[in-house]
């Protein structure tokens, strides 16, 4: 295997090494081979502004970064990792120069600034997920508006609610989790690339600014120390902000597995995200929504990891924080995946309007009764007893719609959608910005 820390004149056997070390982390890294192309590509300027290449040598190298990202590159076997991939093939294509690459770089700096960019995609995709769902909440509110059901406290009749109060409920906790997306976003849209293995660069002066305007970073991590006690730390920030989403996602999916219940029947989940039994001929099993709500699980188990990993370890790298990548990789994809399938999911709900309605039984109906004694005069507390009495004696009864007696803004019949275009111009700026900076870094050619 070639690696980069390979001294002449070593010949230790270490196959069992690297096969313990390295196998997975090639096939993760292959996920990050655009990313660092593209790293390679803004390093490379850096060291041209430094003086440490010629313009000659920088428009070589930076033609063969592209051509690399055109054509594709697969690691192989005999690569380390994703960083050694690279330079071995520009070694190969272009001998002397290919080893200037690493100049004033550590694969500690190089591997982070690789993740910072794939997470800053997972919050920009992330979000618009967000937003198609609050939309998918806002359409069930638009058109089931002041259809009302029995609303429950622990798990028992309670109050009249409504579908529109429901969904707007959930889409309010999306919103939350939208509304921090670019607080998310900053703590990871700084560089580290220029802190090397996190002492930074003796002899060689680089302009970290120079470097991060190039891959649309926001500022530098200034402390070059900071670089390295960032992993761990800003990775469970994005951790914890998609396991904010994925648990507003298991409260969807719950409550949507308990209103399609037969024993409520307030929706009908669509043929596509529901199975049937090998053996029982009338089941209709909510198994997608039962998956949504089993994977936040998973997902707090990944943030666990994360959280957990960087425990004990004192200033500066250690192999431990490798598997970071791992753990956050698994969480990125898993909250893709269930955003994916909620969407799905709430896009096939139905609301059966008659069963919802015939929830409203009288006893749901007390506290508007208790009320109307209070506005006619009656001590809340004597109102209360009153119609504990005439709930017993069969009078509390409904008077015109149940939802006719709220008026302030958010309550059941009462909904106020969300607006999202502020959140939607936001991830487009950002987008257009990074699409901008591809184009600074390689020229006319940049990934689409």
């Amino acid at each position: 295997m070639s690696t980069l820390w390979h001294k002449d004149g070593d010949s230790t056997d270490r196959d069992w090494f690297h096969a313990f070390t390295t196998t997975e982390d090639r096939a993760l890294d292959q996920r990050l081979v655009a990313v660092d192309l593209w790293t390679n590509a803004a390093h490379a300027a850096v060291l041209f502004r430094s003086g440490i290449l010629t313009e000659a040598e920088f428009t070589t190298l930076r033609g063969a970064l592209s051509s690399l990202l055109a054509s594709g590159l697969t690691i192989q076997d005999t690569d380390e990792d994703v960083h050694s991939a690279v330079e071995n093939r520009l070694t190969a294509q272009l001998g002397d120069l290919g080893k200037k690459i690493h100049t004033a770089r550590s694969r500690n700096d190089q591997v982070l600034t690789d993740l910072r960019l794939v997470a800053r995609e997972v919050v920009l995709s992330t979000a618009s997920q967000l937003i198609a769902l609050i939309g998918r909440l806002n359409a069930i509110a638009e058109a089931n508006q002041g259809v009302a059901f029995a609303g429950t406290t622990h798990t028992q009749p309670a109050m009249p609610s409504s579908v529109d109060a429901w969904a707007l409920g959930h889409a309010d906790l999306l919103q939350q989790c939208l509304a921090s997306a670019p607080d998310v976003y900053r703590s990871l849209n700084r560089s580290p690339l220029g802190t090397a293995a996190g002492y930074g660069t003796p002899h060689v002066a680089l302009d970290r600014t120079y470097g991060a305007e190039l891959l649309a970073f926001d500022s530098v991590i200034t402390p070059v120390t900071g670089a390295q006690l960032s992993r761990g730390a800003d990775d469970l920030r994005l951790a914890d902000w998609l396991c904010y989403g994925l648990g507003a996602a298991h409260r969807i999916a719950t409550d949507l597995i308990w209103m399609a219940h037969p024993a409520q029947g307030f929706v009908r989940l669509s043929d596509d995200q529901s199975s049937g039994s090998s053996i029982m001929p009338q089941k209709r099993n909510p198994d997608a929504l039962e998956l949504i709500r089993g994977r936040w699980h998973e997902a707090c188990g990944y943030a666990q990891t994360i959280r957990t990993l960087s425990a004990g370890l004192i200033s500066g790298y250690h192999r431990d924080l490798q598997l970071v990548k791992k753990a956050g990789f698994a969480l990125n994809d898993l909250s893709a995946s269930v955003m994916d399938a909620l969407d799905r999911c709430v896009a096939g709900v139905r609301f059966e309007r008659e069963r919802c309605a015939g929830s409203i039984t009288p006893d749901v109906l007390a506290t508007h009764h208790a009320n109307r004694l209070v506005r006619d005069g009656l001590p809340f507390r004597d109102a209360y007893r009153q119609t504990a009495a005439d709930l017993a004696a069969g009078k509390v009864a409904a008077e015109g719609h149940p939802l006719h007696a709220y008026s302030n803004a958010g309550e059941p019949g009462q909904p106020v959608l969300f607006d999202t275009s502020a959140d939607e111009q936001w991830i487009h700026a950002q987008i257009a910005r990074i699409q901008q900076a591809k184009t600074n870094s390689f020229g006319t050619f940049h990934a689409s």
